[in-house]
């Protein structure tokens, strides 16, 4: 059976292959192949810039630097069969690492529906924001009834099979539906789930086209993005509790009073007229390949990369294909292919930047990721995250000017990159001497501050920076200007806490340190405690964080891991050296000298620390 299978797939693309049967289009913002023909591709792929154009402007966001969505279109059910999800699949969606894809079985007007749904969750993945599951059903079920009407953009057809299902049973409470996540029983079990589908899309609609709600569904938004939950966020926006919005939406349900909208929806002049030409046969295997993802089919996607490869040898993007075909599981492999790519002339901002942090993982050098994130920014300068990773490096190697350069790059943050990044940016305006923009970031900064160790750094730094507001510009700690700098990186990548500064004392805290001139190791054989009760770990300096009461984190680089650890009592911690120069720890970011360090294993969740720091060898 699975020879067959294995056949079978072979046999489908030998027939894929055919010449003039795959059609290529380019829009703006989408590129898709088909085998239906030039009219239904022009159809389809308008049809979505038009999806687009209209959900962007009514929620505005910033989508992070990819290559266009990739909309593949068959003409028939045999046609898809070897790439489906499923036997009662008609469309899908997925990111192969590279860009986005959506795929539908039978391109036509009538799987619009569906694969706009898949298309509008696609667009949601990529917020900063993480939109709760009810959210996101909402808005792909609300908008996957969108239609083009004469210039402007119908939304909110009526779903009759929601709402019969809705009237004939019991909702689920708004505690339940809005806390849902992919875990929950609610979306796990089949007879539920299409409940919970059913009123997601039933609140999305009342919040967004019903009067009472319509209007104040800005301030909604707000709130939700600002991290609140449902419950707290229809108290801020409506003065409502669940129970009284669940009424409500039953009442609604009830009701006559669904309505349409009506939207104007203009596209840009370049999404008007998308080029059509045949799909070369690389093209067309790429693609095919890119849909054999699953792992089953792996093996399949590997032997045909191999043939085009074989087949062209000049070819970066088969280099590429096979580099993300091989990013998960093998991931020496692929760093092969990338270089390769890179090599051949590669012209794609996210191969760089997935490049550098695969490096990133196997410990390579930030130099060596800077040089490839350069790229990816001299490819794409408004590249969200290549800037967001180099604000990190940069402030870590003190490089502050061009960490305040990437930081602004990024324009409005969510709450995750505002949490770590508005204190970043305070601290780097507080080291250029530009007080008055310190100020700023530190207010924005204050909302994000959750340990009462982080409130107490920013609420110093407001202080500080208010106190010297419109200062001159002063020479940073050290005496030295800023020095140039680098990198890191977001899902792998570290993230990165600011420097915690005793700001009220005008000057960086020292690490004072315990007399002693032996080495760590002769020390550490003449401490009372047993060897059973510490732990050592080796590596490099890299950040000290000033907490206040709690004492100071010292995070190391253990190869590509990050170790954080606490000094609880700096004049209990002995450290020694090697060198017979005076050497003293400052808050902030660290030179990246060798250590040995000794700890008391003692985990602390609110600080994020391993253990207790007893002794610091510096080499």
């Amino acid at each position: 059976m699975k020879v067959f299978s294995f056949l079978m797939v072979f046999v489908t693309l030998a027939g894929a292959f055919a010449a003039g049967q795959w059609t290529k289009l380019t829009s703006q913002n989408f590129e898709m192949y088909t085998t239906t023909g030039a009219k239904s591709g022009r159809d389809a792929i308008l049809y979505f810039e038009t999806v687009r154009s209209f959900f962007l402007s009514i929620a505005p966001m910033r989508l992070p630097s990819t290559q266009r969505v990739r909309i593949v279109g068959f003409d028939s059910a045999k046609e898809f069969e070897p790439y489906s999800t499923g036997s009662d699949v008609a469309s899908f969606s997925f990111s192969d690492g590279s860009r986005d894809y959506v795929v539908i079985g039978k391109l036509n007007s009538e799987a619009y529906p569906g694969a706009v749904y898949h298309y509008v969750n696609l667009l949601l993945s990529h917020s900063p924001i993480e939109y709760p599951l009810w959210f996101r059903i909402g808005m792909g079920e609300l908008y996957s009834s969108l239609k083009p009407a004469a210039g402007k953009v119908q939304v909110g057809a009526l779903n009759e099979s929601y709402v019969q299902l809705l009237k004939g049973g019991k909702l689920l409470d708004l505690e339940t539906l809005t806390t849902a996540d992919l875990q929950s029983p609610v979306y796990r079990d089949s007879k539920k789930s299409r409940v919970l589908y059913a009123e997601s899309w039933a609140l999305t609609h009342m919040l967004q086209l019903s009067d009472p709600y319509r209007p104040k569904y800005p301030q909604f938004m707000r709130a939700l993005i600002s991290g609140a939950d449902a419950a707290v966020a229809f108290q801020q926006a409506y003065g409502k509790t669940l129970d009284r919005v669940q009424a409500e939406l039953e009442a609604y349900l009830r009701g006559d009073w669904f309505k349409v909208a009506y939207f104007d929806a203009k596209l840009e002049k370049a999404s008007e007229n998308p080029q059509i030409q045949p799909a070369s046969a690389v093209e067309t295997g790429l693609v095919l390949a890119s849909l054999l993802r699953q792992p089953e089919k792996k093996k399949d996607a590997d032997s045909l990369l191999a043939k085009l490869a074989q087949e062209n040898p000049a070819s970066w993007e088969v280099a590429e294909a096979r580099a993300y075909l091989e990013r998960s599981d093998r991931p020496q492999e692929a760093r092969g292919y990338f270089a390769q790519a890179v090599q051949l002339g590669a012209t794609n901002s996210r191969l760089f930047y997935d490049y550098a942090r695969l490096l990133h993982q196997a410990g390579e050098p930030e130099e060596v990721l800077a040089a490839l994130l350069a790229r990816a920014l001299a490819l794409d300068p408004e590249y969200i995250e290549a800037h967001r990773w180099l604000a990190i490096i940069r402030y870590s190697q003190r490089n502050y000017r061009e960490t305040v350069a990437h930081i602004r790059a990024l324009g409005d943050m969510g709450p995750a990159d505002a949490a770590q990044l508005y204190p970043v940016l305070a601290y780097s305006h507080v080291e250029l001497g530009q007080m008055d923009e310190a100020l700023e970031a530190a207010r924005r900064a204050r909302p994000y501050a959750k340990t009462p160790a982080e409130v107490d750094a920013i609420e110093q730094l407001l202080r500080y920076a208010s106190g010297n507001s419109g200062a001159k510009r002063r020479t940073p700690a050290g005496g030295a200007e800023p020095q140039e700098a680098e990198e890191i990186s977001k899902e792998d990548e570290p993230s990165l806490a600011p420097a915690r500064t005793d700001l009220e004392s005008g000057g960086r805290p020292r690490l004072n340190r315990r007399p002693g001139n032996g080495s760590l190791r002769e020390e550490t054989d003449r401490q009372t405690s047993k060897e059973s009760a510490t732990a050592t770990v080796a590596g490099t300096l890299l950040q000290l964080d000033c907490l206040g009461e709690p004492g100071m984190r010292l995070t190391i680089m253990t190869g590509a891991k990050r170790t954080p650890l606490l000094i609880s009592d700096p004049t209990a911690v002995l450290i020694t050296q090697s060198a017979n120069e005076e050497f003293d720890f400052m808050c902030g970011p660290q030179e990246a000298l060798s250590v040995v360090i000794e700890y008391e294993p003692a985990e602390n969740r609110e600080l994020g620390t391993v253990g207790i720091i007893r002794s610091i060898e510096v080499n």
